[in-house]
């Protein structure tokens, strides 16, 4: 899509139910327009929206947000290091990093795939592995985020399964407005030294 379909799209699904004279809508004819004739197009602002790198941080280190990056990630040795350190994301596409973010589960690495574990008193906990020995394992419980340390006695788990997909939520896109997430693509491009270009919505697609 060019960037103006795009920015119709999003102007339809952001406009309250019900809204009428929104950039998808065609103005309603006069009583004097002719069915025949055609009405005139939406106005539409050309001018590209681009992400905002400054804002994309403030997003990834939001302590307020359960679910913020910096509660598992790390960024230029800031964060945590439960996943994958994301310092040198930047030499990715914008639009590999969007598809990460929003859809997370399609690839991940086996040392950061998820297991579940299932204890004698019925509790099931789902996350990573930090560390284990012969008696206990310390484990990030990522059930709830942020994610919680526990060592669990081995004694005390009924079974272990082995998780294909990241533990990364899958809501972000609901929690994100697209602005945002093109802020946060944009912050975790700005290691990339190779291209200092702006980077707009359509190049999250």
């Amino acid at each position: 899509y060019s960037e103006e379909q795009i920015w119709k799209l999003v102007a339809f699904v952001m406009s309250p139910p019900g809204a009428e004279g929104n950039a998808t809508t065609q103005p309603a004819a006069s009583p004097s327009t002719s069915p025949t004739t055609p009405a005139s197009p939406p106005t539409v602002v050309n001018a590209p929206i681009v992400g905002d790198g400054q804002a994309g941080k403030s997003i990834f280190f939001d302590s307020a947000q359960p679910k913020s990056c910096q509660s598992c990630h790390s960024f230029d040795g800031i964060g945590a290091s439960i996943g994958p350190d994301l310092s040198r994301v930047g030499t990715r596409t914008p639009k590999e990093l969007f598809l990460s973010i929003v859809l997370p589960h399609d690839k991940v690495e086996a040392r950061y795939a998820s297991i579940r574990l299932m204890l004698a008193d019925g509790d099931k906990l789902v996350g990573l592995v930090k560390a284990e020995n012969e008696n206990e394992i310390e484990f990030y419980d990522v059930t709830e985020l942020p994610a919680v340390l526990r060592t669990v006695l081995k004694k005390n788990i009924v079974k272990t399964e082995l998780l294909s997909e990241s533990p990364m939520p899958r809501d972000y896109a609901s929690i994100y407005t697209l602005k945002q997430l093109l802020d946060l693509v944009t912050y975790l491009k700005s290691t990339d030294t190779r291209s200092k270009a702006p980077i707009a919505l359509k190049d999250l697609f």
